[in-house]
């Protein structure tokens, strides 16, 4: 193996590893933005009180009658096409 190669390969991998390095304190910061965000959400969302509103609930058991004079169209039929 000679000079150039030598130092082809050291600086191949210090290359790689700076890049992989980069990008991982890249991933660090985003985690530590999203945790800082979610913690302040849900302090806001504690402090925050949200109306409820109340409706009663309509009766199922009674049967809505269907008019069974519309039928479905089922396919549209065109004359002269």
């Amino acid at each position: 193996m000679t000079e150039g190669d030598l130092l082809s390969n050291i600086g191949g991998q210090l290359g790689l590893f700076i890049g992989a390095s980069v990008i991982t304190l890249f991933e660090f910061l985003e985690y530590l933005i999203k945790r800082f965000t979610s913690c302040c959400r849900k302090k806001y969302m504690k402090d925050k009180v949200l109306p409820v509103d109340i409706k009663p609930q309509h009766d199922t058991s009674i049967k809505q009658s269907h008019d069974t004079s519309i039928k479905p169209r089922h396919a549209m039929h065109i004359d002269g096409y």
